[in-house]
Formats: C-alpha cells, structure tokens, sequence
C-alpha cells in the first residue's frame, strides 16, 4: 500500500530545503491568485510549509538601524555636512567659491532651481559627472535653511525606511522639512544588495528590497508628519549611459527609472547646464592666488576653452600640479576628468605598485558601508594583498603608499569616477570573514560602531554567522545599555537562532525587551523561539504581547493559531 502521508512529507521536505523560497519569490502574484483561489482545498501541509518558511525568514533579517538623516537645524552650515574636508585646503570643495555656470543668462541657474523647487516639492537634479551637481544642490539647501527650515542630509551607511517615532521626535516640533539626497546612483546600486527588514513578513516578499522602493515609503511617512506644513527634496544624480567599468551597470541604469515609476514620477528633472567657458575662467581666477601653483592669468581662457566643460576636471587638475609642484599651462592640462583620474591612478601604481592594492581596499569597504579610515583601509589593504613570505617588502611598502594616497589623491573620501579609473570591481564575499577578525581587534578609539554594524549585516548576508555575532557583541561592549540599543539585541537574537543557540536567542530577546517593551518585533521572534523549544504556553503568551502592539500584523495571528494547535485549543 502506498503511504501518501511519507510521500507528502517527502515533497514537501524538498521543497522547505530546495525550491519553495525561489519559487515563491519568483511566482508571487501567482501564488497569491492560486491561494485566494483554492481556498479550503489547498493540503493543510501547506499551511504547515509556509508557516515553516515563514518563521525561518522571520529570524534571518536584522532590525532597521538609526535614522539615515543627518539633521541640519535651520541657518546651520549644510556645505560643512554636504563637503566635511576641512576648509583649511584652498582646494578642498567648500573653499572653493561658489561660480554662476552660466554668466551670460538672464535668470540665473541658482533661480531656475528655486522656482522649480517652489513649483514641484521635489526636484531631480541631473548630469554627467564633475559638473557640480552636488555643489547646486548644497547651495540650494543652504538658501532654504537660511529661511527657517530644516534639512535633511541622507548619510550613506544606514538602512532607510518608513520612519519611526523615534526618528520624528529627533525633529521636535519642526515640520518644515527639506531632504538632500545626493548621488542616488551609488545609493541605488549599494542599496539593492542590503537585505530588506520587510521580508521577514512573508515568503512571498523579496529578500532584498530596493532603495527606491523603501525611499519612497521614508519620504511619504515624513509627508505625513509635516501635515499640512511644506516638505521639499532636493536629489542629484549622474546620467551617463556608459558604464565606468566593463563589470558594473552604467550611472543610468542604476537608477532604474522604468522599474520604479512610482518613486521617480514625483521628481521634477533639472538637467544642469554644462559651464561656459568664463565661469571655468573665473574658477581658475578666484582659486589660483590661494594656492602656491604658477599660472598666466592669460591662459585661463584657453585652457577654460580644452577642458571638457566640468568643473570637477578644473579643481583635480589643480590638485594633480599642485601635489607635482607644476606650473599651469595649456600643455600641462589633462582635459578630461577621466584622463585625470586615469593617470594619476598610473602614476600611484607607477610609484608604488601596492597602490592598486589600497584602490581595492577602498572599492571593498565601499561596498560594505564601511568608513574609510586610515586605521581600516591599511590592514583591509593587507587583507586583500595576503601573507605570503616574498610579499614581506610589499606588505611593508601598503603604509608609505597610503600615506601618499592620502595626501595626494584625498583617497579617503574619493570622488566619482577616481576609483573606478582602475577599470574592475573587487567582490567582497571572500574577504569577510578576515576583516571580522581586522574589526575584532581594533581598539575603541579606532572602531567606527556604525561601520562595525554594518559589517555584522555583511557577515549575516553572506551567513556567516559566528563572525556576525561577534561583531555584534563587541558592538554590545561599547554601546550604552539605553533603549535606542535594543535593536542591537534584537540582531543578536536573530543571529543566534540561525546559529540554533535557542535559549540564548531568547536571553538577547528578553534583554531587548528589557529595553524597550513597548517593541512588537521581540516579542514575536521570542514567540518563535519558545515554539522551537515546545514551550508552547510561553510561545502564546509572546504572540499576545506583539499583538496587543500590532493588532494589525497578520504573522503573530497566525502563529497563534498554530500554536493553539499544538495545544489541542482548537476553537481558538
């Protein structure tokens, strides 16, 4: 007699382990139809798969972070934020002065984007790259925070989501708000590898949820707070079709502008004008006297005239014969911003050939989110190099030729298209695991805790779990224990249930709790967990507390359910 009892529990074994994950993600309209569809006739085994599914991906995803904003006060310095290199350097981009790109128009560029700004609420603003779009758009805030309002600067590390409460009480009692959120192409295309916190609800959501997606639902809970006063947001992005390198999708297609209509409709695009030749002229007029470069007054406009209509171009090339102790000349002027980074990546490697080696280190701990500092760029360098005995006199040459990184090409905080100039991109996946033991033994005063977050998100990614939980426990040793920290724990617990540290997963939960009890997320994982362990009672109870909560979650009303089950209460 055939058992159809072991053959179910055969297939659906199979497809627990194997398939059912991809095939869900990939059919989920379908799947949705088909469930709404069959309704009572579907196995129960099914249920039992999916709520199976579904606990597991519940326990995979870390909590959101902090809020992703800088927050500018109104008449704060918004260019100190939006360009944090000390002004000290004649060259650095907010000592710079501010030039008109366009002299001979009648209504200036600066107006032109005020008024679009006034008429659309949100505004695009877009170019190739090294025209100054971050500069416009800085400047424009700054009119705006003069006014009376407060901005918002979207930092580059921190996952970004609908806001909390916490995150609006940071604002006090201020609702007229304006978001700059610069370089959205980087953004988009890092922010498509981070795991998404919303796929824990469901099998049938994505595991990794796009950034114009979650940007989109972050901006419009912020347009609700502020009511009925005004919200603005100002954004730049590049638009080149060509791709920096042969193995990464070009500045446009990271945007995805036809995948996500509804986020990129409610902009206003602004292509910014390419400067004229004078305003190149008067750049090079009002910056040269603050450096000690050599210079005719009567090359400017020749040499305004070969440079390819960038301002980005001007400023490294000052930089570049600046560092050589070069005069200016049209002969000596490299005229595109390509050429310029392509070169002095030649010329870094030409002196010392460990340079590529840093260019790597940059591109990895970029891809990470993870600050770039002298202390973590040197050894993450190392790393990559490896610890071979006849590397010992290139491992000792990384040191002097981070120094001069630093101070020639500012490579700790690199501009579009420096790093690319090396024309590859590093996968990260291979070097995790080293630089979770790189992180383990840095001292307090060289550990970045929001870096160090982030590599323990890394680590979980790529389910590595022993290293994430370590990070995540000296992450724990440095915090104070305060209710802003709870997620922390939060991670730890769910990190600790894929490790099936169960008991410790409920200790990380109940001291996440202990923190902030009024958080609907630990006492569900806790539910799960004390299901795993058969504690069924306690398991119901946890259910109870995350749905006095959230009544509305519809995960802990079923779980319920299915403990009620075990517990053979099965009216209720």
């Amino acid at each position: 007699m055939i058992d159809l009892n072991s053959i179910w529990q055969s297939i659906s074994n199979y497809l627990i382990d194997n398939k059912l994950s991809q095939y869900l993600v990939a059919n989920k309209d379908l799947v949705r139809i088909f469930l709404t569809v069959s309704g009572v006739s579907i196995p129960s085994s099914i249920g039992l798969i999916w709520w199976y599914r579904n606990q597991k991906r519940q326990h995979r995803f870390p909590p959101a972070t902090p809020s992703p904003f800088a927050i500018i006060p109104p008449d704060g310095d918004v260019l100190s934020v939006v360009f944090p290199r000390s002004k000290k350097d004649p060259l650095a981009d907010a000592a710079i002065s501010y030039q008109r790109r366009c002299p001979n128009r009648e209504i200036s560029v600066r107006q032109e984007l005020i008024q679009q700004l006034e008429n659309s609420k949100w505004l695009l603003i877009e170019g190739r790259t090294g025209l100054g779009k971050t500069r416009e758009a800085g400047e424009l805030a700054q009119v705006f925070s003069k006014e009376g309002w407060t901005v918002l600067w979207l930092k580059s590390a921190e996952w970004v989501d609908k806001p909390t409460t916490e995150h609006l009480n940071e604002l006090n009692t201020n609702r007229k708000l304006l978001f700059l959120l610069d370089d959205l192409n980087q953004r988009m295309y890092f922010g498509s590898q981070r795991l998404s916190v919303r796929a824990q609800n469901s099998p049938l959501e994505p595991l990794k949820e796009p950034l114009q997606i979650r940007l989109l639902r972050t901006l419009e809970g912020y347009e609700q707070f502020c009511g009925n006063a005004e919200m603005k947001v100002i954004a730049t992005a590049r638009n080149e079709k060509q791709s920096d390198t042969a193995d990464e999708l070009s500045a446009w297609d990271k945007l995805a502008k036809d995948k996500y209509p509804q986020f990129w409709q409610r902009f206003q695009v602004y292509q910014l004008p390419e400067p004229e030749d004078e305003a190149i002229s008067q750049l090079l007029l009002a910056t040269i006297p603050n450096t000690n470069i050599q210079a005719e007054e009567k090359d400017y406009l020749p040499i305004a005239r070969q440079n390819d209509s960038t301002f980005r171009n001007v400023v490294e090339n000052l930089v570049r014969l600046r560092n050589r102790k070069i005069a200016l000349t049209p002969d000596n002027y490299r005229d595109t911003l390509r050429a310029n980074w392509d070169e002095r990546y030649q010329q870094a490697v030409q002196r010392y050939p460990v340079a590529d080696y840093i260019y790597d280190a940059v591109d990895l701990l970029r891809q990470l989110e993870v600050s770039l500092t002298k202390e973590i760029v040197q050894p993450t360098a190392l790393i990559i190099l490896g610890n071979q005995f006849w590397q010992l006199r290139q491992r000792y040459q990384v040191k002097q030729a981070l120094n001069y990184l630093i101070d020639a090409e500012q490579i700790l905080t690199p501009r579009d298209g420096q790093i690319e100039a090396r024309d590859k991109t590093i996968e990260p996946q291979k070097y995790l695991p080293k630089l979770a033991e790189l992180f383990s033994g840095l001292s307090e005063e060289n550990l970045d805790l929001l870096s160090l977050y982030n590599l323990a998100l890394n680590l979980y990614q790529y389910k590595y779990y022993e290293e994430a939980l370590a990070c995540v426990d000296k992450l724990i040793n440095y915090l104070p224990q305060s209710s802003e920290i709870s997620f922390v724990w939060l991670f730890r617990g769910n990190v600790l249930y894929d490790l099936k540290r169960y008991k410790e997963a409920l200790d990380s939960y109940d001291q996440a709790l202990e923190l902030k009890p009024d958080k609907d997320e630990p006492w569900y994982n806790r539910g799960n967990v004390l299901y795993d362990l058969k504690r069924y009672k306690e398991a119901l109870d946890s259910y109870d507390q995350a749905l006095e909560l959230k009544p509305d979650k519809d995960e802990p009303w079923y779980n319920r359910g299915i403990v009620l089950g075990n517990l053979k209460r099965y009216k209720e």
